[in-house]
């Protein structure tokens, strides 16, 4: 085979593997939810949840932050350099996990608002 015709297969299923990346992505949903729901909810289940930041800790590649809305949870970041202070408001998207008996979310997206 020559190299142009390589080359135009090459791109042709470029773009179409794009084009079904772009499918699969819009069809993926994450509904919102409240914090009540969440502590009653199912682990492992992807959540997208608003409210204030009360705390921040670090520890190591770690940051804990608490979330509160009308009850507080708490949500895991595995990133040290995030700018996040107590008093902000988040949006906060990630999967529900439970850690010494408690449910917390383990954030995958962090919106500061």
């Amino acid at each position: 085979m020559k190299e142009s015709t390589l080359l135009r297969i090459a791109i042709l299923v470029s773009l179409v593997g794009l084009c079904l990346i772009y499918a699969v992505a819009e069809s993926i949903e994450i509904n919102d939810t409240t914090i009540d729901k969440i502590t009653s909810g199912e682990t492992e289940e992807s959540v997208k949840v608003a409210g204030k930041v009360v705390s921040v800790s670090r520890k190591g590649e770690a940051t804990r932050l608490v979330l509160a809305e009308t009850t507080e949870i708490n949500a895991v970041v595995f990133s040290s350099d995030i700018e996040i202070a107590p008093g902000d408001s988040v949006e906060i998207a990630g999967k529900i996990s439970e850690y010494n008996g408690e449910k917390e979310i383990i954030a995958e997206r962090i919106i500061i608002k």
